[in-house]
């Protein structure tokens, strides 16, 4: 009786521990931003990269894409998607060289759920890249 106990409880702790580390993302267009969020991403419009909007002491980041470059070398961005692994929350986009057309050269994504992550990582087409700016919100 002891044992099928403590299988019970194991159980309810996993399963504790796991709803701790849900996460999801969605993109969202500059007119979904808070107010605070919009503030910060305006005053880094003319910085190409990455960069990042902590929402205070939400469990919420926002990211913007920035690819600014104009012309020959202009990235548009192709894909975002998240990823966890044990303590990391991976961000993996893509991105594409060329002319534009429906492709957009900047995205906003809000990230639900990061804080039961000790570690962040943002990678381009596979290989890890860096955010540029990273605001912590009030």
């Amino acid at each position: 009786m002891k044992g099928i106990l403590l299988v019970l409880l194991s159980v309810l702790f996993l399963t504790a521990c796991q709803s701790e580390r849900e996460w999801s993302f969605s993109e969202i267009g500059k007119k979904d931003l808070p107010g605070d969020a919009l503030s910060y991403f305006q005053t880094v419009k003319n910085r190409h990269g990455n960069h990042m909007f902590q929402d205070g002491d939400q469990n919420i980041v926002y990211i913007y894409l920035n690819g600014t470059k104009q012309g020959e070398g202009a990235e548009y961005y192709t894909s975002f998607e998240v990823r966890a692994e044990e303590d990391t929350l991976n961000l993996l986009y893509k991105t594409e060289a060329g002319a534009g057309g429906s492709l957009k050269s900047e995205r906003f994504y809000r990230v639900d759920g990061y804080k039961s992550y000790e570690i962040l990582r943002i990678y381009e087409n596979g290989k890890e890249a860096v955010f540029e700016t990273i605001s912590l919100g009030g």
